[in-house]
């Protein structure tokens, strides 16, 4: 074999290789989702969008809508009924006490849909009051084809979710420490005021015992629903969310599309926090426009190194009207990709912009008077000119 012939078979395998590693693997599950955490940027997806019930991943959006309406040791007691709600269970008994820190391990360790039916009655008084705070908070997150009818997950006409979805909401819910510190533990006890023999959680998250690069987060099932999963991961400063829907295999599919994220994607920083990044109109300033910074640090997941990283474009918020304050959310910070994929994040007023003064006549002082003096003068001008001009036209 010549040397030509050497170096192009070597180019060739590279090229081969690269290929393979740039290739996603082949999964059972019907839908997924490979989401940067950082930036919520989609890196790969199979039906993404499809509509399809999430079973127990609900039990993320329950466990942030309790974190965020709650106090850790605020007492929640299970409700008369409690004992109708069927599935995974802490086999919690009518008016028992446990506080809200220790529910959250029942939701996401033990998939508790009695705890998960007490959360809901607590925070909201009903099931369905509950499920309206949960879709709102999904509709804030960016979600677009979710609708939650339960807490729990269980099968429910209506209750649905998407692999993308799921992605953002975990993504959202990392962001809680004390959310992410759950997420990731193996086992937990816990304290109750009544069934003294159940005291032990234990995850159902092999995830998390079996990858060293897992960091949590929640399984799934139900006949209908099938095997579900989202998980995440970090490594190298790289942080993955794995979304799968109906799979016969969560663990294995997990698994895969995890190795394969980390294996060809790297962290790239994009902006850090203060950075100017440009300009908006404003209506009724001392200036027509206001010099605008980055909110926050901002990285995502990129393929390869040295991948061109697109500049930010500004999208100023509608109707922006002085006053503004230093700090102030005045529109959006978007990065958009190659792939038509975007990042977003909030765009800071850098500075004050104080309302333009109406411009007033200084009546009082001789200036004015003297001003006011002239326009008169000038009205009682034009007034005889008038008449004049009327006077010799008249027929």
């Amino acid at each position: 074999m010549s040397v030509r012939s050497a170096a192009l078979f070597i180019t060739l395998c590279a090229s081969v290789s690269a290929l393979g590693q740039a290739t996603p693997p082949s999964i059972d599950a019907e839908c997924a989702a490979v989401i940067c955490m950082d930036s919520g940027r989609l890196l790969w997806g199979k039906k993404p969008d499809q509509e399809m019930r999430p079973a127990s991943t609900t039990k993320i959006m329950t466990a942030l809508i309790l974190l965020e309406n709650t106090a850790p040791d605020d007492k929640i007691t299970a409700p008369s009924d409690v004992g109708q709600i069927t599935g995974s269970s802490l086999y919690m008994k009518p008016n028992e006490v446990v506080n809200a820190r220790d529910l959250l391990y029942a939701l996401l360790l033990r998939s508790a849909n009695d705890g998960a039916y007490s959360i809901a009655k607590h925070v909201a008084g009903s099931v369905e009051d509950f499920a309206e705070l949960m879709n709102s908070r999904a509709e804030q997150i960016g979600c677009l084809h979710t609708h939650f009818e339960n807490p729990h997950g269980l099968d429910d006409d209506g209750h649905v979710s998407t692999a993308r979805d799921l992605g953002l909401i975990a993504r959202e819910a990392m962001r809680n420490e004390d959310f992410r510190k759950a997420a990731g533990e193996e086992r937990r006890w816990i304290q109750r005021s009544i069934n003294q023999e159940d005291l032990l959680l234990i995850s159902k998250n092999r995830f998390v015992k079996n990858d060293e690069t897992a960091t949590g987060i929640k399984t799934g099932y139900t006949d209908n629903a099938g095997q579900c999963f989202v998980g995440s991961s970090e490594e190298d400063g790289l942080r993955i969310i794995t979304v799968v829907l109906k799979s016969q295999d969560w663990l294995g599919d997990t698994q895969k599309l995890n190795s394969w994220a980390l294996k060809i994607h790297q962290a790239q920083e994009l902006i850090k926090k203060g950075t100017a990044v440009g300009d908006v109109p404003v209506a009724g300033g001392v200036d027509e426009s206001l010099s605008v910074v980055a909110a926050e640090d901002m990285s995502t997941a990129v393929s390869s190194k040295g991948i061109d990283i697109p500049k930010p474009r500004v999208e100023p918020l509608p109707d922006l009207a002085a006053p503004i304050t230093a700090g102030q959310t005045v529109g959006s910070l978007v990065f958009e990709f190659a792939d038509g994929s975007e990042v977003r994040s909030a765009a800071l007023a850098a500075a004050d912009l104080a309302v333009k003064p109406e411009r007033k006549l200084p009546v009082g002082t001789p200036i004015g008077l003297a001003l006011l003096a002239a326009l008169a003068g000038g009205s009682q001008l034009l007034r005889l000119r008038s008449r004049k001009i009327g006077r010799i036209y008249r027929p």
